[in-house]
């Protein structure tokens, strides 16, 4: 599936047309890395993980900006971290940095936790537009921002629906899909759905389970905690 038509599944939008691909060195195709290399990342994040790889590495050879949109806790950062250090993400781009740049090579550098443009215009003279594929990658909480910054449309990221939230959950509690106590699975689903679909919150309380007794009490007394939090 081309990236148009997975990015507009996922937000709703129609598909765009394809952007012939910018690349001056003979890259293995998307579909043999997937076939070398399995994902390492969190439970929902595969598939957003090969959208913002398609998008930094297709498109014009004139420089993009590709902001990451999304309120704290949606995992933002995790994304881009994922992208940053992924084995095609390595072999695609000349030089990767988080924060500074080198003005020789096709570059891809991340700008974490953007919130104010005035970041953008003090920094934006240092990244040359020097139209062999490089790319900048914005995180930000602010969809005005990322508008400003962006030369093309943000990646918009979404909430994690709540059959995903309970895989991950599980996954990081039980490191397995699926809940092995019955008895706990029914206040387990309650606190996911106290989480929202953040991934950040989901993990947290998570890894906080994985090293509890895995009691009635210990479990209901973080979902009370959880609940009156989020309420």
């Amino acid at each position: 599936m081309l990236v148009e038509e997975k990015r507009a599944r996922l937000q709703g939008e129609k598909p765009v047309s394809s952007v012939p691909v910018c690349s001056s060195t003979v890259l293995p195709s998307m579909n043999a890395w997937k076939e070398k290399h399995k994902s390492s990342t969190m439970v929902g994040f595969d598939e957003r993980l090969e959208i913002v790889m398609d998008e930094l590495t297709g498109h014009k050879c004139d420089l993009q900006i590709l902001p990451i949109v999304g309120m704290g806790g949606i995992g933002k950062t995790i994304l881009a971290r994922n992208v940053f250090d992924n084995p095609y993400i390595v072999h695609h781009f000349d030089k990767r940095v988080w924060l500074t740049i080198s003005q020789e090579s096709r570059y891809l550098i991340v700008m974490d936790d953007v919130r104010s443009i005035d970041v953008w215009d003090d920094l934006k003279r240092l990244f040359p537009n020097n139209k062999n594929g490089s790319r900048i990658m914005v995180t930000t909480r602010l969809s005005n921002v990322a508008v400003s910054l962006g030369s093309r449309s943000p990646y918009m990221m979404e909430f994690l629906d709540e059959s995903t939230s309970w895989n991950l959950f599980c996954e990081k509690v039980f490191s397995r899909q699926g809940c092995p106590f019955p008895e706990l699975e029914k206040i387990g689903k309650y606190i996911t759905k106290y989480c929202r679909g953040l991934p950040l919150a989901i993990v947290a309380i998570g890894g906080l389970l994985a090293n509890s007794k895995m009691t009635r009490e210990d479990w209901e007394f973080v979902a009370e905690n959880v609940s009156s939090y989020a309420n």
